[in-house]
């Protein structure tokens, strides 16, 4: 008997998977013994053994003979070994591109598009003991140290160290060696002194050693890199604060889009490949401007890269493997999905340890040693998984330890923001057990470190699945302690104590004891249940939403923890269905609507079915009785006539059937190319033509004279779909690329050729401007009409957000909005012509066949193939619907929202005139006019008054500024300055006091009174464009352009405070109470402080959307509300800090003011296309409000099924 073969595992590579697939084909045969194969093959036993070992790729010869020796088909497997030779050689290829991981000293080829930062460098080392080089999560610090400067100094014949700290800095800082003394010290990731080491002597001991090695003439030079949200914690060493204060600074900000193409195209040309021009507009578009996105790039390029086929890089590669936006969490989700639950299991628990908690920051990577991880799955099991998830870049394994390639991967991936945001206390306190077992194992597991009393206490009854080996023992070690601890307190308690009433005494005290801890174990219990249900709701809010909004709303009931309140808001913004119906078919292939005459159609491989519809109801159309074309032919295709009252059925045979609704009388017929199926059909606007897909040609029918009034030529390939504009004058088509076409005279005229793409389906606005496409490469993509004019609309744009092929559009019928749905069951609903993100609606069950908006444009309707009619409120804003002032002019320049959000004022760039609107009346602006152009001005928090300062004044003497009060007229008072011209104003809430900022000083008047300034505040080095008015008047708050924010008490009693924060600021708020301040910065963050406590902000908040634009606190202060200025979003924040922001879309348009009315509930936002919408913020009011609401939006109750699954009960 043979030895058996060593197991080999297909998912490792081509070689493995060829022997596998060759173990299964001798399988099949009967497995015949290798002597048998070698007197059919004619070659030895040896050889045909080696064929499928796995080890090394066999040779074509052997491989065929082995396969036919087995029955094999031989062209079949010379395929098979061609496609295993071709993946090994590319897989043997190098790529250019790190992904997530750093470049290192040997990738210094590879490094491009830093080389004046690099030179720069070089200098300051040359130059200062010490460079402190600071730059957000993902800017490319490490590979800029370890890639550029490495190598550049090793060039200048300097030795270099390079250290990481981990969580025992002074030990790795005392293994440098301290020869030769002009050597180079680099300290890489310099912030895990700050969130790795737990001791505080060792890290004060550490930063002792480097600063003393920065002050000793004869030490080495030092470069640390280190996390700009981490500059407050090195402010906390004196030291280092005086060495930081006295040597160089490297800030690393954005690229720029030439050092971005540098990073992409030079990389590639090294290793022989180029870069199709498409992916490098795309890639570049995509990365520009946001912060941190250079290993989000780089890992969308490799697995562009691991789809390569010949010598070039290709766009829909890029667009397969999601761009920058989605590689990341495609990747980690398509490792995770292969997975079984308990492999899944030990990978939940293996990427919250490879975390950092942020405490005032952003979550951080952790380095864990691979010992930590024993016990959390078999041995075999731990070593595979990693192996898997570092082949896959997602993790380091390296000398005995484990980290994530970069910390971009915490925060790109959903699932894991998800595990790290819904059970953060429990996080916490797990990270906190790993560092006292740490500490027991390192003092010789001594009983003087063992948890007692509460700290061990509270791990009673809760999950320890997630522990490790020593995190078990330790706690069963503390456990046992305290077990002999009560022992002998029992002994002693018998021998010193004596009498029944001592006894009754105590054991009184004792039951009172007893029902106390019952009762809090009680509530943690009902607490860790509550957060468990709010984890598994925010997982469905991208499956189910109304399982989310079920869940959440138990989750609430059980306990109103954060994470429960959050998602229960969060759930309630989501769920925008009000209303299922069934249409009683099943199998439905397709639907259409004419939102006009209020009529659908659907049609299965059997029957087609027309519907009354309007938008909130659905009903068989009368006649009652299905329409079935001739010969009871299935359709191919099927269109309404916009009025609804013809519909027209494309057949197989190449023919039209016109049915007339009304009637039941036999349909018209069109006779197009015989036997070439009509794929499309698409009637214009004003229904009297229609278009049709034949195969490769397009033909246009008068439908008053039935006869064809054009044929287009034949396209390159197939088409598969057509629309026609509303006048009939422009034709589209698709099928490998879109094509405009000008068909309003004898000949057709080609307009315009999109991009390569496979367009599914096409649709024109109502008024013609634009033309859609539905791609699927995932994509919606919007070409301008030439001839209509569009505003300051970008000229095309392209919708991206869908998982997989899009299936279908619909516009509404003022042409404002756009609905796609897609194969991922999403409809996303866009504003016409805008890049802002859309409103997302999920369908849980059935695939999506079509979608159509009411009359109204306040509900979208929408048809799955099950049958299912489902209605949904895609109103903007939430419940009262909106208020949309008339559009902007093309000149318009500043902005100005009061901060009741009553009014809003604009002027314009080369206007004198301000514009006053009352959001809430409506009607004409008010014109305010004092002869100055683009000056700064400001709105009283009420609204009625104004003030204007003009900056580029240049007349010598005007020194001063107009304030208008709209009670008293449209002449303004005019104050006096003294000395600086106002950069920036802003009004005290109560509207009584003004205040101006120059360069250097302050102003502050007094509104109601009097034209000279009350107060001139001095001191200031550069004020920036940011100032805000405490509540009670008296404290004005400051931003600088250095980043730090200055309170001032403007009647210069008190001392000013520094609030220290980063550079940018772009707005200050004051909360309701005045005990906090907020500031948000064009980093993406939000700054928390409180006002009675000088220094570092408190609370940091991440939008990871790039600069944010406006901020607001509701009138309870438990909320701070965000806009970005690159989408469409409003994110609510818990002022505590507490989860993540409850997310508020379907805006449709960038949302550059945010205010809330006096009553709590109202919220006013201006957008980038149209001035303003007043809306009600339904999730802004008391938990047990929202849990109210949650209830009544439901449409159903948990299914038995669904209770036994996340309730626990029957």
């Amino acid at each position: 008997m043979g030895r058996p073969e060593r197991p080999v595992d297909p998912s490792a590579g081509p070689v493995e998977r060829l022997a596998w697939e060759l173990r299964r084909l001798r399988d099949e045969a009967g497995r015949p013994s290798y002597r048998e194969l070698a007197r059919r093959a004619h070659y030895s036993r040896s050889t045909l053994a080696e064929v499928a070992t796995g080890v090394r790729l066999p040779t074509l010869e052997a491989t065929l003979a082995y396969a036919v020796a087995c029955g094999g088909d031989r062209d079949e497997w010379e395929r098979r070994w061609e496609d295993a030779a071709a993946e090994l050689k590319q897989a043997h290829r190098r790529c250019p591109y790190p992904g997530l991981a750093p470049l290192g000293p040997e990738d210094a080829d590879l490094f491009f598009g830093r080389a004046e930062l690099v030179e720069e460098l070089r200098r300051s080392v040359a130059a200062s003991p010490l460079t402190a080089v600071f730059g957000a999560s993902g800017s490319g610090k490490t590979s800029l140290l370890l890639a550029g400067l490495v190598p550049a100094l090793t060039a200048d014949g300097l030795d270099t160290a390079v250290l990481t700290p981990g969580p025992r800095p002074l030990s790795r800082l005392t293994e440098v060696p301290s020869e030769p003394a002009d050597g180079v010290l680099i300290v890489d990731q310099f912030e895990e002194v700050f969130t790795l080491c737990r001791d505080d002597d060792e890290r004060t001991a550490f930063l002792d050693g480097l600063t003393a090695m920065v002050g000793d003439e004869d030490g080495r030079t030092v470069v640390i890199g280190v996390r700009a949200d981490f500059y407050a914690h090195c402010a906390r060493h004196a030291g280092l604060v005086a060495a930081l204060r006295e040597h160089g600074h490297l800030p690393i900000g954005p690229m720029s889009e030439d050092e971005l193409r540098e990073i992409i195209v030079e990389p590639a040309a090294r290793v022989g490949l180029t870069v199709e021009p498409g992916l490098l507009t795309a890639a570049v578009a995509e990365t520009v401007g946001r912060p941190g996105a250079l290993p989000l790039v780089a890992h969308a390029l490799r697995e562009t890269w691991a789809g390569l086929d010949g010598d070039e890089l290709r766009l829909a590669d890029y667009r397969a493997a999601g761009g920058v936006r989605e590689a990341v969490a495609r990747s980690a989700e398509r490792l995770y999905r292969e997975l079984d639950d308990p492999q899944r299991a030990v990978v939940r628990g293996l990427f919250l340890r490879l975390t950092a908690l942020g405490e005032g920051t952003d979550d951080t990577r952790r380095r864990v040693d691979r010992d930590e991880l024993t016990g959390l799955g078999e041995p075999g099991e731990i070593d595979a998984l990693l192996d898997r998830l570092a082949a896959a870049r997602l993790v380091i394994v390296d000398d005995g330890t484990v980290d994530v390639c970069h910390e971009a991967l915490i925060g790109a991936w959903p699932r894991l923001r998800d595990w790290l945001t819904t059970d953060r206390e429990e996080l916490v306190l797990h990270r906190s057990l790993t560092g006292a077992a740490a500490e027991w194992e390192r003092n010789g597991r001594h009983e003087e470190f063992l948890h007692r009393g509460a700290r061990l206490a509270v791990w009673e009854g809760r999950d320890t699945v997630a522990l490790n080996e020593l995190e078990r023992d330790f706690l069963a070690a503390g456990r046992r302690h305290e077990a002999a601890a009560r022992t002998a307190a029992r002994r002693r308690v018998r021998l010193g104590f004596g009498g029944l009433g001592l006894v009754a005494a105590v054991v009184a005290v004792l039951a009172v004891v007893a029902m106390l801890q019952a009762g809090r174990a009680a509530d943690e219990r009902d607490r860790a249940v509550s957060r468990r249900l709010a984890s598994d709701a925010r997982t469905q809010l991208e499956r189910d939403p109304e399982l989310a909004l079920l869940l959440a709303a138990e989750a609430y009931a059980m306990a109103p923890t954060n994470e429960a309140d959050t998602v229960l808001r969060q759930a309630v913004v989501d769920f925008r269905l009000r209303r299922t119906l069934s249409t009683g078919q099943r199998d439905i292939r397709g639907a259409v609507f004419s939102p006009a005459g209020g009529t659908a159609a659907t049609w299965t491989g059997s029957s087609l079915r027309t519907w009354r519809w309007n938008g909130r109801d659905w009903s068989l159309s009368a006649p009652k009785r299905e329409r079935r074309s001739r010969a009871r032919s299935v359709p191919k295709s099927i269109a309404l006539r916009p009025d609804g009252r013809v519909l027209a059925a494309g057949l197989f045979d190449g023919t039209i059937d016109l049915w007339t609704l009304d009637d039941d009388g036999d349909p018209e017929v069109l006779r197009g190319p015989k036997n070439e199926a009509v794929t499309s059909l698409a009637f214009s606007g004003d229904g009297r033509r229609l278009a049709t897909v034949h195969d490769d040609r397009v033909h246009l029918w008068d439908l008053k004279s039935g006869r064809r009034s054009l044929v287009l030529p034949r396209a390159e390939r197939r088409l598969e779909t057509v629309a026609l504009s509303h006048d009939g004058e422009h034709l589209v088509t698709g099928g490998f690329r879109t094509q405009l076409w000008d068909v309003s005279g004898r000949r057709p005229r080609l307009l315009l050729t999109g991009r390569q793409s496979t367009v599914t389906q096409l649709a024109f606005s109502p008024d013609g401007a634009w033309a859609v496409a539905a791609t699927a490469q995932s994509t919606v993509e919007s070409y301008a009409v030439p001839g209509f004019p569009l505003g300051d609309r970008e000229p095309s744009v392209e919708h991206r957000g869908h998982q997989g092929t899009v299936g279908g559009l619909a516009f509404s019928p003022d042409g404002r909005r756009l609905a796609s749905y897609g194969e991922d069951r999403t409809i996303r609903v866009w504003d016409t012509g805008s890049g802002a993100s859309p409103l997302v609606l999920r369908v849980a069950t059935g695939t999506l066949r079509g979608v159509a908006f009411s009359r109204d444009g306040r509900w979208l309707t929408s048809v799955s193939e099950d049958g299912a009619v489902r209605f949904w409120d895609v109103s903007s804003g939430h419940a009262g619907g909106t208020v949309d002032l008339p559009g902007r002019g093309s000149g318009e320049g500043r902005r100005v929202l009061s901060a009741d959000g009553g009014a809003f004022a604009t002027d314009e760039v080369v206007s004198p005139d301000l514009r006053v609107w009352d959001v809430r009346r409506g009607g004409p602006p008010t014109v305010l006019r004092d002869g100055r152009v683009n000056g700064p001005f400001a709105a009283s928090p009420d609204g009625r008054r104004f003030a204007r300062a003009d900056t580029f004044s240049m007349t010598k003497g005007d020194d001063t500024l107009p304030l208008w009060d709209l009670g008293a007229g449209d002449r303004p008072r005019m104050l006096r300055s003294k000395g600086e011209k106002a950069n920036a104003l802003v009004f005290s809430h109560d509207g009584r006091y003004l205040a101006g900022a120059g360069d250097n000083t302050v102003q502050v008047w007094d509104a109601e009174g009097g034209d000279a300034p009350t107060a001139v505040l001095r001191g200031y080095d550069l004020v920036g464009n940011s100032m805000e008015f405490g509540p009670d008047g008296r404290r004005l708050a400051v931003a600088l352009f250095k980043g730090d924010v200055v309170l001032r008490d403007v009647t210069g009693k008190d001392k000013p405070t520094v609030l220290r924060g980063p550079t940018g600021v772009t707005d200050l708020e004051f909360a309701p109470d005045g005990r906090r301040i907020a500031a948000s910065n064009a980093d993406g963050t939000v700054h928390l402080w409180r006002t009675d406590r000088p220094g570092v902000a408190d609370t940091v908040l991440r939008s990871r959307e790039g600069a944010l634009a406006d901020l607001a606190f509701t009138r309870d202060g438990v909320w701070l509300a965000s806009t970005a200025r690159t989408d469409g979003v409003l994110r609510l924040w818990r002022v505590d800090g507490g989860g993540e922001p409850v997310l508020i879309s379907g805006f449709g348009s960038v949302i550059t003011h945010v205010a809330f009315a006096p009553d709590g509930r109202g919220v006013t936002t201006a957008h980038a296309d149209r001035p303003v919408r007043a809306w009600t913020c339904e999730i802004c009011g008391p938990g047990p409000q929202v849990l109210r609401l949650a209830r009544e939006r439901a449409t159903r109750d948990l299914t038995p099924e669904e209770r036994r699954t996340f309730l626990g009960t029957p």
